[in-house]
């Protein structure tokens, strides 16, 4: 028997399966609405009471970072913190700052090792890649030395910035093509607690 077009979309949509698909999208795409994915950032008060911060970045593709490391080129991970210590969530008013931390990976052209540097200083040295690969792409806690008043509740925003080939002058305005040798995040909240 045929069907007309519009009854073959009909038959379509009494599919059984069909509405339990449409269900799956809908609650895929509303997870970030109500907090189901993980965070990629959260804080805590340390015993100081200054700010400590917990950064995991999405994940990284390490072949990629593996290739442009050993032929001799920096990848770098990159976290941006805004903290708004008081005022409106609306970001009128109130004191705000900007931490910026870098994690930054290479080869060692002489003797091979793998060189971690955090904010422009060595932090580890690494004969075995898996080992370097793992701290690098790895839980950052940072304690930022900022003290937080006890009646100040802070609103945090991070924004991760993943390079994958570190370029210099003039060639660093290759970045502004989008997934070529940088990927870049939206601003995302960054919760109380050690989520780590």
């Amino acid at each position: 028997m045929r069907c007309l077009p519009f009854l073959k979309a009909g038959l379509k949509r009494n599919d059984p399966g069909y509405g339990i698909r449409i269900l799956l999208v809908l609650i895929i795409s509303a997870s970030p609405l109500f907090g189901l994915n993980t965070p990629i950032a959260s804080y805590s008060t340390g015993e100081d009471g200054s700010l400590v911060l917990y950064f995991h970045p999405d994940p990284i593709p390490e072949a990629l970072i593996r290739s442009n490391i050993n032929n001799g080129h920096q990848s770098e991970i990159f976290a941006s913190f805004r903290i708004q210590m008081s005022g409106s969530p609306y970001s009128i008013g109130g004191e705000h700052l900007e931490i910026h931390i870098r994690k930054t990976g290479f080869r060692d052209k002489i003797t091979g090792d793998y060189i971690l540097l955090l904010n422009g200083r060595e932090s580890a040295v690494y004969r075995d890649w898996d080992l370097f690969f793992k701290a690098f792409s790895g839980i950052l806690i940072y304690p930022s030395g900022i003290h937080i008043p006890k009646d100040s509740d802070p609103i945090l925003k991070v924004r991760e910035k993943i390079i994958y080939k570190k370029l210099v002058p003039p060639f660093s305005i290759l970045y502004l093509l989008p997934g070529k040798f940088i990927r870049q995040g939206s601003w995302e909240p960054v919760f109380q607690g050690d989520f780590y």
